[in-house]
């Protein structure tokens, strides 16, 4: 499994694919972590995170006759301040 580790704000990051020429499709098993392909290029958008442990989503890359490719991509909890409106 390769493992793709990115910071708790949301981002992009991107894998290029060697699938000799074949079509890939791209799946999320997380809703935060949202993927497309674009020819042999699969893209992650990865969306902002405030919680206290880090999380992490599979994301499978499939090609016609190849065997599935697991991405495990890990995001990192939140370190900051998280500052909330209120009425004084």
């Amino acid at each position: 499994m390769t493992i793709l580790h990115l910071f708790h704000s949301e981002g992009l990051a991107s894998a290029i694919v060697d699938a000799g020429g074949r079509d890939v499709t791209a799946e999320s098993s997380e809703s935060w972590c949202r993927t497309a392909v674009i020819g042999s290029i699969v893209n992650f958008n990865v969306l902002a995170y405030t919680g206290s442990e880090e999380r992490s989503a599979t994301v499978t890359v499939k090609a016609e006759g190849l065997k599935p490719l697991l991405i495990n991509v890990v995001q990192d909890k939140f370190r900051g301040l998280v500052v909330v409106p209120s009425t004084l």
